[in-house]
């Protein structure tokens, strides 16, 4: 969908269609970036499985809506939690690990450090 010619019409648009897949004037949309986080999740997942060079962890630092959709697409997130989920706080730490016991259970802890506001 092409991006509307103003803030304002943004706004009006984004009322309609939700904000996953509002595209703002010059950016991009949630839906855009949770399509690049997919790509790239996959790559990640690749190398997870690569016994040439295992991987133990992985620190991410991102903006708030890409790290967003990053948790919304490892967790399997339905369009109304993306829709709906705040964005993550500016230099907040966000925790997601493996937990044992499953080949794809994971632990989202959320918000694990949020520094005070200046």
């Amino acid at each position: 969908m092409d991006a509307p010619d103003s803030a304002e019409d943004a706004v009006r648009l984004g009322q309609v269609i939700g904000k996953f897949h509002l595209r703002m004037p010059g950016g991009e949309s949630r839906a855009d970036v949770f399509l690049r986080a997919t790509v790239w999740m996959d790559e990640l997942w690749r190398a997870f499985r690569d016994e040439r060079k295992p991987i133990g962890s992985v620190v991410v630092v991102t903006h708030g809506v890409t790290l967003l959709m990053l948790r919304g697409r490892w967790m399997h997130w339905e369009l109304t939690r993306l829709q709906t989920e705040g964005r993550p706080a500016n230099a907040g730490v966000y925790a997601l690990e493996h937990t044992p016991g499953g080949a794809c259970s994971w632990n989202d802890r959320g918000l694990v450090y949020e520094p005070a506001p200046s």
